[in-house]
């Protein structure tokens, strides 16, 4: 019986190999080093040709060589390996449902409760980290690190994720006092590359930390935090891929909590995705979950309700030797691969078949 793991990995072997166990695979392909997200059964042992980059409890990212996945996953160390799945922007929904709009925080916000002394960890994309609603009384920044995660090793890149540039309280605030503050410090929020419209990671923070300094805006649920920011990236593989990935998305929160120094830590991700199993079992669940319960005054906030309408999942249930059949539109001119995944138990076997839109032939899975 053929080695059945994450199909995602399946997928790039058999794109690079032709075999979806990278068999054939050139010494240059076999070399590479691509992101995972693992699950060990003794995190304290590590695993041949496995690089850990962060842990979360048995959840670890770490960079593997494409050749030896297989001799990886099969590891008896190795309780799941996944690839790293893309995030995109989640918000527009969420606002008024979480009644974090203008006329409600006025309404919500005690007098006198601020958050300080305390981190609000924002993971996004596209920070205006010259905004007056992330400074204080005297003008300089409440943001104590910006990780632009955006290119590969700089020697500002923080260790250990040796990616990226990264940006300390004394960097923003000698940016602030500069004509132009975004060209000192080599980050420009309207640059988000091909592609990406506005600062989303502006919004999110003004909403969870904004000072209400600006002019005609209010304050934030936490206007007296102390912000960290992360602008997430993918592996800098193609400009859609801005947003990051669970890999990055994981290294992120790593940051944040290495950086907060154990200060009580909110951290904000209001980024999704619609797939996985989605039932807390997942690598990036039980790591999310790791940081919230490892340690006290840490909470992870995940936002919900933009995928709401867009009818991206069905359940349901099939017999023993009967059909059921599973509509499955994708809409025209879609830029990147449609994917459809299909989650059963372990024990079950199913025989598919995909029915092409005005073909009369069918592809058997």
């Amino acid at each position: 019986m053929e080695l059945q793991f994450d199909p995602a990995l399946k997928e790039l072997l058999l794109r690079v190999s032709g075999s979806p166990l990278g068999r054939g695979l050139s010494s240059a392909a076999a070399d590479r080093a691509i992101n995972v997200v693992a699950r060990l059964v003794d995190p304290n042992r590590p695993v041949p040709n496995m690089t850990v980059v962060s842990r979360f409890g048995s959840v670890v990212t770490a960079r593997v060589p494409l050749g030896r996945l297989v001799d990886i996953r099969t590891d008896p160390n190795v309780a799941s390996l996944k690839a790293s799945g893309t995030y995109v922007a989640d918000l527009a929904d969420s606002v008024p449902a979480i009644g974090a709009d203008e006329i409600s925080l006025k309404r919500v916000v005690p007098e006198g409760i601020t958050g300080k002394g305390t981190v609000v960890g924002v993971i996004d994309w596209g920070f205006d980290f010259a905004h007056a609603d992330f400074r204080d009384g005297q003008g300089n920044s409440r943001v104590r690190y910006l990780w632009d995660q955006r290119g590969g090793p700089h020697p500002t890149s923080p260790l250990p994720y040796r990616y990226g540039r990264e940006f300390d309280h004394r960097d923003i605030n000698k940016a602030l006092h500069a004509r132009d503050p975004y060209r000192v410090l080599g980050y420009d929020p309207a640059d988000m590359g091909v592609g990406a419209v506005g600062t989303h990671g502006t919004h999110v923070a003004a909403i969870a930390a904004g000072g209400g300094r600006a002019d005609r805006s209010s304050p934030g649920v936490a206007p007296g935090a102390d912000l960290i920011f992360v602008h997430l990236c993918g592996d800098d593989t193609a400009p859609e891929d801005t947003l990051g990935d669970s890999v990055r998305l994981l290294e992120a929160v790593d940051y944040v909590v290495n950086r907060a120094a154990g200060r009580p830590l909110v951290i904000n991700l209001s980024v999704g995705r619609t797939g996985d199993s989605r039932d807390g079992t997942s690598p990036v669940e039980r790591a999310l979950d790791h940081v919230s319960e490892s340690a006290p005054g840490r909470v992870v906030c995940i936002s919900t309700g933009n995928n709401f309408r867009s009818r991206l999942h069905a359940s349901g249930r099939v017999d023993q030797d009967r059909k059921t059949v599973l509509r499955w539109r994708v809409p025209a001119h879609r830029p990147r691969p449609a994917e459809l995944e299909i989650w059963y138990g372990h024990a079950d076997e199913f025989i598919f078949e995909l029915e092409p839109p005005g073909e009369s032939g069918k592809v058997s899975v």
